[in-house]
């Protein structure tokens, strides 16, 4: 079974500058509370293996739900923003954090900030750039 949680809640759009709005106006915590929802209703429904994985905005949320939802399966963000080492210290869930070596959004810097906390806080966490 594959879920797409609607973050926007029903707002849709085919313009750009639109888009870029809705993405920018949506609070993380929101997001969250949707991507929690959508996870405990799973759950409701039996089923018992849930991954996530997500792009660019997508993988914000992928990485940060690895790290506030502990009873995910496994999460696999391609590039996407990271939290904060008070957040990442709480992830538990098996995580591949897919970057692009010369992403000018998740610079190479930060992903070495995200390394360096996976081996400051044994993290099971594989990163891998290309």
């Amino acid at each position: 079974m594959c879920v797409a949680p609607d973050l926007y809640r029903g707002k849709v759009t085919q313009d750009s500058q639109e888009a870029s709005r809705l993405m920018h106006e949506l609070a993380l915590e929101d997001g969250m509370e949707t991507i929690k929802q959508t996870v405990g209703e799973l759950r409701k429904r039996g089923v018992e293996k849930i991954g996530i994985t997500g792009y660019c905005m997508g993988g914000t949320y992928a990485l940060r739900a690895a790290c506030e939802i502990e009873t995910l399966g496994a999460a696999a963000p391609f590039y996407g923003d990271i939290p904060e080492d008070e957040a990442l210290a709480q992830l538990k869930v098996p995580t591949l954090f897919i970057a692009g070596a010369r992403d000018g959004w998740i610079t190479p810097q930060k992903v070495e900030g995200l390394k360096d906390a996976a081996r400051k806080y044994d993290l099971p966490l594989e990163v891998v750039s290309y």
